[in-house]
């Protein structure tokens, strides 16, 4: 099975021809997801806009523990509108500390007081962009798949 990168299920930015293509599996209370996408978002951005990459963000829910407050904060994720959703995405890994590790209510409670966002994604939704995501066999998060090579490591870069 292939990985669905539909705009259902994904954000997706730049130009289907590009020469380049990155997909990231990420969970947005993951600190190597935070240090993956500080390190490589500007650059990432920079290269859609011209034209030479396209991108495709993948949001992985987590059994670990750690990683529950992620899980809820892919709730208010909005594929149907991908630039509020992106903001939302770098706002969030922004803010990580802030809101990462909080108990559940409160973790939730900072979301919705702190971005400007609402509750968009079910959890059977989310189930299945899951699902979809493990048969890839994607290892851990951050998982980076530029130009067709899986990469599980939040020290990968986007080449120059």
């Amino acid at each position: 099975m292939s990985l669905d990168l539909s705009d259902q299920t994904t954000l997706n930015f730049g130009d289907a021809n590009a020469p380049h293509e990155v997909t990231v599996i990420t969970n947005l209370a993951c600190p190597f997801c935070h240090k993956w996408f500080e390190n490589n978002f500007d650059k990432l951005t920079q290269e859609v806009k011209a034209g030479h990459l396209l991108a495709h963000f993948k949001f992985l829910d987590k059994d670990k523990l750690d990683l529950q407050d992620g899980n809820l904060a892919h709730e208010f994720i909005d594929y149907a509108n991908p630039e509020a959703a992106i903001k939302f995405v770098k706002a969030a890994f922004d803010n990580q500390p802030e809101w990462h590790r909080l108990p559940k209510a409160d973790a939730e409670d900072y979301i919705t007081s702190h971005f400007d966002v609402k509750r968009v994604n079910s959890d059977e939704f989310l189930a299945n962009v899951k699902h979809n995501i493990e048969e890839l066999g994607a290892p851990s998060v951050p998982t980076i798949i530029y130009d067709g090579n899986q990469v599980s490591d939040s020290n990968f870069n986007l080449p120059d």
